[in-house]
């Protein structure tokens, strides 16, 4: 925002350029993440608004906005470009079906293989001991199983500790002129 008050000229209608552009590419952002499968052409929507973003911060060096300025804004624009490829990689990335089928078999098979071991227990000790061994053995994988599915998708607020992506309107014009006054 530095170019509100160090541009030679009048950027305001630039601000407003700039606030269309972010508050599309947010909103692109927050659909790409919340979607179930996201879309190619959705990602590349989001890609054009990072180009339309880099476009906005030339424009502003013909308005008289110095270039040590424009590189500033141009640098954080680039650690947003990198942030968000953290970000579509935490949202594509999936437990790999062959782990996730292992620990779904092995959930089902524990009952089973491990029944001797509990009824050992339950016969060397008591059988409340035993019993109380097996249910909690059954809950905590049970449990492990149901947070790993609950953590494949940071984003679709199924979980408890998702994400939230209500993204604040940080760049509106009002505000943004009523401060400059």
């Amino acid at each position: 925002m530095a170019h509100l008050h160090w541009a030679k000229l009048n950027t305001s209608s630039k601000v407003i350029d700039l606030d269309k552009i972010y508050t599309s590419f947010f909103e692109k952002l927050s659909a790409y993440l919340k979607a179930a499968s996201p879309s190619r052409v959705a990602y590349h929507e989001i890609i054009s608004h990072f180009r339309d973003i880099s476009l906005c911060h030339e424009s502003l060096r013909s308005e008289g906005l110095s270039t040590s300025e424009t590189s500033r804004l141009n640098q954080y624009l680039r650690i947003m470009i990198v942030h968000f490829e953290n970000i579509i990689n935490i949202k594509n990335y999936r437990t790999p079906n062959s782990l996730r089928a292992y620990s779904k078999v092995f959930l089902n098979a524990f009952p089973v293989l491990f029944a001797p071991f509990f009824a050992f227990v339950a016969s060397t000790s008591s059988p409340l001991f035993g019993f109380a061994l097996a249910i909690m053995y059954g809950l905590v994988l049970t449990s492990l199983d149901n947070i790993q599915d609950d953590l494949e998708d940071p984003f679709d607020g199924i979980g408890s500790d998702d994400i939230s992506l209500d993204f604040p309107d940080m760049l509106s014009p009002d505000l943004i002129q009523s401060e400059k006054k």
